[in-house]
């Protein structure tokens, strides 16, 4: 009876590592978020533009902007790649998943790599540190 309790605390314990150690995690899109709550300072479009582009290169990404109001960010690390769409106002600026490469992305579960997540995660608070800069 010792060893069966023992055996199954082992397996508990495993699952549990397991699911500590889940390599992807549902997409992290940051939509709208408010430029007015970052600076107190009314921004043109290039500023914002600026701001962003900036942030992104700090952290290598490669930004291009394709229009006003839409820059194209790629990050390459190793053989793994992923590419963003950051839509940006005046007052706001959302950034979406386009597409990646090597990161596990699964269009039907909306799910990809852990490290995704972190690299928005970083450039988001990169590009509120600039635009409170402004």
């Amino acid at each position: 009876m010792h060893h069966k309790l023992s055996s199954v605390a082992i397996l508990i314990s495993i699952c549990i590592t397991m699911i500590g150690c889940q390599r992807v995690l549902p997409v992290y899109n940051i939509k709208n978020a408010p430029i007015s709550s970052v600076t107190k300072t009314t921004l043109t479009l290039d500023h914002v533009s600026q701001a962003i582009i900036d942030a992104g290169k700090t952290l290598n990404w490669k930004m291009r902007e394709v229009n006003p109001g839409n820059i194209i960010g790629t990050l390459y690390i190793r053989n793994h790649a992923a590419s963003i769409d950051i839509r940006y106002t005046k007052h706001s600026y959302s950034i979406f998943y386009r597409n990646s490469q090597y990161l596990f992305y699964d269009p039907e579960d909306n799910t990809i790599h852990k490290n995704y997540n972190l690299w928005i995660q970083e450039l988001d608070n990169a590009i509120r540190e600039r635009l409170a800069k402004l």
